[in-house]
């Protein structure tokens, strides 16, 4: 569905200065990310530096994917059911041109944070912030969280554009998770040498052969010493 943008300002038929500042933070963030990169990475053990660089590289592959996806899928099925919605209800709709782009700025710029989701997952797993186990254990806790923080984003009180935002964001928790499971910080395992079945078994000597316990020496009766029997006494 095809609308005509109204102009309610005289400064409208440029760029509205919203609409300014979040394009222009729409595209300054993947510079602000590597920027925070920067910051982070002297904190960062040697082993763990290593994979700053890719990290970097596919946070701004990420970021602009989620743009992508949100321009040529999420936003036109989002303001084509909105006014297809208000048409059915008997209203004219009319959109003005400071609205229509602060409203795509700011799902563009959501989306484009929804799928930094899995990244920020495996990076804090990387580290060992995080495990896989643990972020299953709060699965309930993340599907809830997603459309409380869904429902403060959106720029509509609607649950349509709640739930578009809410369930791409639990999707990605669950890949965070199964990133997490086959990136995350390996934990070292047990000893495999063998431990003593009983705490009294002394450990095997040299060859494999376990020492022999000494038998006790039985005392002959010369050893004994006579004591006479005071009850025999007089």
């Amino acid at each position: 569905m095809r609308l005509p943008l109204l102009v309610n300002k005289s400064r409208e038929p440029g760029v509205d200065r919203t609409g300014d500042g979040l394009f222009a933070i729409v595209l300054t963030t993947p510079y602000i990310l590597r920027e925070i990169w920067l910051f982070v990475m002297p904190g960062l053990h040697v082993q763990e530096r290593r994979f700053v660089g890719p990290f970097v590289l596919l946070t701004a592959v990420a970021f602009y994917t989620g743009l992508a996806f949100s321009f040529f899928f999420v936003l036109p099925f989002a303001l084509n059911f909105l006014v297809s919605y208000g048409v059915n209800a008997g209203f004219i709709p009319q959109l003005s041109i400071a609205q229509y782009v602060g409203f795509s700025l700011w799902f563009l710029l959501i989306f484009g944070l929804i799928f930094e989701v899995p990244l920020a997952m495996t990076l804090m797993a990387k580290l060992g912030w995080v495990n896989a186990p643990l972020l299953k254990r709060y699965r309930k806790w993340a599907f809830l969280g997603t459309f409380v923080i869904a429902a403060l984003l959106t720029p509509t009180p609607d649950p349509f554009n709640q739930c578009l935002m809410a369930l791409p964001m639990y999707v990605f928790y669950e890949i965070g998770i199964l990133s997490a499971g086959i990136f995350g910080k390996k934990t070292p395992q047990a000893g495999t040498e063998a431990q003593p079945a009983e705490a009294g078994v002394a450990p095997a000597g040299p060859g494999g052969m376990s020492p022999m316990a000494p038998k006790p020496v039985m005392a002959s009766e010369d050893a004994y010493v006579g004591v006479p029997n005071p009850g025999n006494r007089r």
